[in-house]
C-alpha cells in the first residue's frame, strides 16, 4: 500500500510540476518568448516523465514487492517459513484434530492396498497410539511383526505395550498374543525388563508365586539402585514370598 502512495505523490508532483506550466504556455499568446518558454517546458516535462518511473524503480528496489508491506503478507510469509510441526501446531484444536484423523485414515486406506509396508504399519501405529486408539494400535503393531520376519525388538515392546494399553488395567487373563510378544522379547534379551516384570504378573495370577519370584528377582537383579520402579517391585517380591511361604 505504501508503494502505490509514493507513486501517486511522484505522479502528483509531475502533473503539477509540468502540466500546469505547459498548460499557460499553451493557452498564452504565443509570442516568440513564450514559445521558447513552451519547448524548455516540453523538455523538462520529458525528463521527469523519464525519471518518474525510474524513480518508482528504485523506491521498489528499496521497499520491496508492494505487497510485501501488507500484514497479511507479512503473516502468509510467516506460515510458509514454518516446518510442517510447526504449522498443524499453530493450527485450531479443532482443526488439527480433524487434519490428524483425516491423514491417519487415509494412510490406513493405502496400508490396505499396499500392506507390504513396515514403516507404514508403524507409522500407522504409532499414530494410533497418539489418538489414544490403543486397540487399533495394537491391530497395526500386529500386522507390523506378521509382515516383517525381522522386525525389531522395538516392535514388539511396542505391540505389547499397546495390548496392554487396549487391555486397561482391570482383572482378567493376559491374551496369549502378548504372552508371545514378551517371550519374543526374551528372545532378543532374556532380561527384557518388559518381560519379567509382566511374566511375573502372568505367574501370580496363575498362582505360581514360585515363578513370579524367579521373574521378578531376576528383574531387581537387572534394574538400578535409583530405578523408580524398585519400591514397588521389591513390594511385589515381598508379597509372592509371603505367598510361596518364604522367609
Amino acid at each position: 500500500m505504501l508503494f502505490w502512495i509514493i507513486i501517486l505523490l511522484v505522479s502528483l508532483v509531475t502533473v503539477f510540476g509540468v502540466g500546469a506550466p505547459l498548460m499557460r504556455a499553451l493557452t498564452s499568446n504565443r509570442d516568440p518568448n513564450e514559445r521558447k518558454s513552451v519547448s524548455g517546458i516540453r523538455m523538462a516535462s520529458l525528463i521527469l516523465l523519464v525519471t518518474t518511473p525510474i524513480a518508482a524503480a528504485a523506491i521498489y528496489m528499496t521497499v520491496g514487492a508492494p505487497y510485501s508491506l501488507s500484514p497479511d503478507f507479512e503473516m502468509q510469509l510467516a506460515a510458509a517459513q514454518r516446518s510442517p510441526t510447526e504449522t498443524i501446531e499453530a493450527m485450531p484444536a479443532e482443526e488439527r484434530a480433524a487434519m490428524i484423523e483425516s491423514m491417519v485414515s487415509g494412510l490406513a486406506a493405502r496400508l490396505e492396498e499396499n500392506p507390504d509396508d513396515p514403516d507404514g504399519w508403524r507409522m500407522l501405529a504409532r499414530s494410533y497410539g497418539a489418538l489414544g486408539r490403543a486397540a487399533e494400535s495394537a491391530d497395526a503393531y500386529r500386522q507390523l511383526v506378521a509382515s516383517t520376519p525381522d522386525a525389531s525388538a522395538e516392535d514388539w515392546r511396542n505391540y505389547a505395550t499397546a495390548m496392554l494399553a487396549a487391555r486397561g488395567s482391570g482383572p482378567g487373563p493376559y491374551s496369549d498374543a502378548f504372552l508371545d510378544a514378551l517371550k519374543t522379547l526374551q528372545g532378543f534379551n532374556e532380561d527384557d525388563p518388559l518381560a519379567l516384570f509382566y511374566l511375573g504378573l502372568v505367574a501370580r495370577e496363575d498362582g505360581d508365586a514360585a515363578g513370579a519370584l524367579q521373574h521378578w528377582r531376576r528383574l531387581a537383579a537387572t534394574l538400578p539402585e535409583d530405578a523408580p520402579i524398585k519400591p514397588q517391585l521389591q513390594g511385589l517380591i515381598d508379597e509372592a514370598e509371603a505367598e510361596a511361604g518364604e522367609q
